[in-house]
């Protein structure tokens, strides 16, 4: 009796209430998918998924679509890479379920790109305050601000993966060295430059606050020249992020 007091106070100990972005979801065989989340305390983690054609599983997959905040609780075992979970439930600032299909190709491609950039990136407090953030102003953001998210986004991510641009020297520098990552008097001998409107565009995309990015005023052809620009700077930095299937997707609503 003993014994088995102290294995089930073990297992109470394991669970865990934890909240979560949404991120990839991959299928393993007809039972079971894995998706990949970020946790607000635990950073990012695989959890087990049911498969198949069943409520349960429907439900799951409707409450852990790309983006979506959930809560849960889950059985967090330091011997073990993927966690079970149960009594999921969304949380009150989660995007609707119910997105425009624009709305929805910029959160299955930021979820993608955040399952890549994430992999590796400890968690931090500062990191899941502006993530569990951004994705609930995703949610309630005007139109023009949700067509801008994706790119002001990743412009604002860009501090917390400690990449983001100097633009310290700005105002008396003419080009921006991407490989550098600031402000430079003249070119540089590599191509990885930008100048005139593009380097002035660096400028503007870091001033402007991620919950007013509706207020850039960028036709569709530029919306998506800043996305590449923004993608190849990653590239250059951290990883690359043009092997996305939903990348695609996204380029061909803004041509």
């Amino acid at each position: 009796m003993p014994g088995e007091l102290l294995l089930a106070g073990l297992f109470i100990l394991m669970l865990s209430r934890i909240y979560c972005i949404a991120l990839r979801t991959v299928r393993v065989n007809d039972g079971c998918n894995l998706l990949s989340v970020w946790s607000r305390d635990h950073g990012r983690m695989t959890i087990a998924m049911p498969a198949g054609a069943g409520r349960e599983a429907k439900r799951r997959r409707a409450l852990t679509s790309p983006l979506a905040l959930f809560e849960a609780v889950a059985d967090l075992r330091p011997d073990r890479e993927i966690v079970t979970v149960r009594d999921l439930l969304p949380l009150p600032s989660s995007p609707t379920m119910v997105m425009s299909p624009t709305r929805m190709a910029g959160a299955t491609f930021l979820a993608e790109a955040l399952d890549v950039l994430l992999r590796r990136t400890e968690v931090e407090s500062d990191l899941s305050t502006f993530l569990f953030d951004a994705v609930a102003f995703y949610g309630e953001a005007s139109v023009a601000a949700a067509a801008n998210f994706h790119i002001s986004f990743l412009c604002h991510l860009a501090v917390f993966m400690g990449i983001a641009p100097d633009t310290g020297l700005s105002g008396e520098c003419k080009v921006f060295d991407m490989r550098e990552g600031r402000f430079a008097v003249a070119p540089p001998l590599h191509g990885d430059y930008l100048s005139g409107d593009d380097a002035r565009a660096v400028q503007i995309l870091g001033r402007i606050p991620l919950r007013r990015c509706g207020l850039i005023k960028m036709p569709r052809y530029e919306r998506r020249r800043a996305l590449d620009t923004i993608l190849h700077y990653y590239d250059l930095h951290l990883t690359s992020l043009d092997g996305l299937k939903s990348l695609e997707i996204l380029r061909q609503i803004f041509d």
